[in-house]
Parts: C-alpha cells; sequence; structure tokens
C-alpha cells in the first residue's frame, strides 16, 4: 500500500511539473515569425469579436500597409485561436492565408506573437507621435535584435483620472518596417 502511495505522489509531481513546463512561453527569433508569415501588414481593425478568453475570435481591418507580401484586398477578415486582436485600432499583424475559408481571410502565421498592438507614443527624439508596439506580453518573449528597440514616453491614466507618463521599451514601426525592407528575413 505506501509503494503505491508512493507511486501516485511521484506521479502526481511529475505531472505538475511538466504542465508548469508546458504552459510557460518559449521565446522565438524575430526572422522566425516573419518567415513563417505570407502576409505582414499593418492595419486598423473597425470590428472584432472574442468568444471568450482563449476561445476562438475574428476581426475585420482595412490594410493601411503591406509591409511584407501581396495581397489585393483592402479590407481583411482575420481569425484567431486563444489570443489575437484585443480592441479596435491599428494593428501590425504576421498572417497567413486562410487554407479552410476563400476570400480575404488570414489566420496567425505564428500563433499568438503574430498580434502586435499599434500605439501613439514620443520618443527622445521626436516630441509627438511615433508608432510603436510596447515591449508588453506576448511581444516581449520575441527575440528582437536591439538595435529596433527604443525607449518611448507613454501616456496613461490612472484609474482616478490622474494622467502621467511612463518610460517603456517598445519598437518604431517605421523602424520595424525599414528594417523588414533590407533584412535578410525578407527572404523566403
Amino acid at each position: 500500500m505506501q509503494l503505491v502511495k508512493s507511486s501516485l505522489v511521484i506521479l502526481w509531481m511529475f505531472f505538475a511539473q511538466s504542465e508548469n513546463a508546458i504552459s510557460k512561453i518559449m521565446p522565438i527569433e524575430f526572422c522566425d515569425l516573419v518567415k513563417s508569415s505570407e502576409l505582414v501588414v499593418l492595419v486598423d481593425v473597425v470590428e472584432y469579436e472574442v468568444k471568450g478568453k482563449g476561445q476562438t475570435g475574428h476581426a475585420r481591418a482595412r490594410i493601411s500597409k503591406v509591409v511584407r507580401g501581396k495581397t489585393k484586398n483592402e479590407d481583411i477578415e482575420i481569425h484567431f485561436q486563444g489570443y489575437g486582436i484585443t480592441h479596435k485600432g491599428e494593428w501590425l499583424l504576421f498572417l497567413n492565408k486562410s487554407k479552410k475559408k476563400t476570400g480575404a481571410v488570414y489566420t496567425a502565421g505564428m500563433g499568438l506573437f503574430s498580434f502586435w498592438p499599434v500605439e501613439q507614443a514620443s520618443s527622445d527624439k521626436n516630441s509627438c507621435c511615433d508608432q510603436v508596439t510596447l515591449l508588453n506580453y506576448p511581444i516581449d518573449h520575441i527575440k528582437i535584435e536591439s538595435g529596433l528597440i527604443d525607449q518611448f514616453s507613454v501616456k496613461q491614466q490612472t484609474a482616478k483620472g490622474v494622467k502621467f507618463t511612463k518610460p517603456q521599451s517598445g519598437i518604431s514601426i517605421q523602424k520595424l518596417i525599414n528594417r523588414l525592407a533590407t533584412n535578410k528575413c525578407n527572404d523566403r
């Protein structure tokens, strides 16, 4: 009986540790994200719906700039599972054409790493309004060359309405677009 209890405890410890190991996100290389995506676009999300945390979702967006790849469509539909688009506004997306749906329907190029919200912030070089992606989850798990990362001043507001500016690491969208135009990541 003691042997059975010991075995059960050992099995429980193994599976508890295994689940923790599986649930952690492993960092990826930025070039791997680019290479796994047929289309990299800057878009304005005009509509989105998520069925619940960790569930499927979809969004409609208007393309403002095709950074990499080709599409004839100005408007696209994006389908995602789990982490994806969380609000209307500007996004930089790394996408693949859907294999299940026809038309201008796309899916994530590399899961949760494919959806980069774009914000307005100021750098030391500009007094106002660079388009940036802040290094928040999950983008902070992408290995990005240090030359692309800058410090930005991000305007925030407390629950009581007090406004303040917070320095935060991020990536200038224009700098990223310029790098993709000349980078080896464009080779497929």
